[in-house]
């Protein structure tokens, strides 16, 4: 599932005006913290947190770290863009809590991640050559 799919799943269950906002500014920018979250909807960001927590039986802060790496996941399939950067660009201050967050995901590095599923220029990436879905889960996430 893609960043966005995921906002769009989430949108259609949530009908709370601030959730609403809250998925829409996350929509518009990954760097994000539940801190300026709350500061967009006028709540403290325990009491943002608890709401969040209510509507959908899930952590604010896990959300946002689920969206940060399914885009830079997207974006390492469909760029060249240097690791480092496609970290900043979803929010990540350090490039190695990035790569360590990355890996506890995918299950590989960034950098394996990419060559798995990038096209080669002969046809296609080497995870679809084995079969495999590299972005699979164990369903425990």
């Amino acid at each position: 599932m893609t960043a966005d799919d995921l906002l769009v799943h989430l949108r259609g269950r949530l009908r709370d005006g601030r959730l609403q906002r809250v998925l829409s500014a996350l929509a518009e920018s990954l760097d994000l913290s539940v801190r300026e979250l709350a500061a967009l909807v006028n709540l403290s960001p325990s009491r943002l947190s608890r709401v969040f927590r209510g509507a959908t039986g899930a952590r604010l802060g896990d959300l946002i770290i689920e969206l940060r790496l399914c885009k830079a996941a997207e974006l390492l399939e469909r760029t060249d863009e240097p690791v480092k950067c496609i970290a900043a660009a979803v929010g990540y201050n350090h490039s190695s809590s990035f790569v360590r967050a990355f890996n506890g995901r995918f299950a590989a590095n960034p950098r394996a991640y990419r060559l798995r599923r990038q096209p080669t220029p002969d046809g296609p990436s080497a995870a679809d050559l084995l079969g495999r879905d590299w972005r699979a889960s164990d369903g425990d996430d």
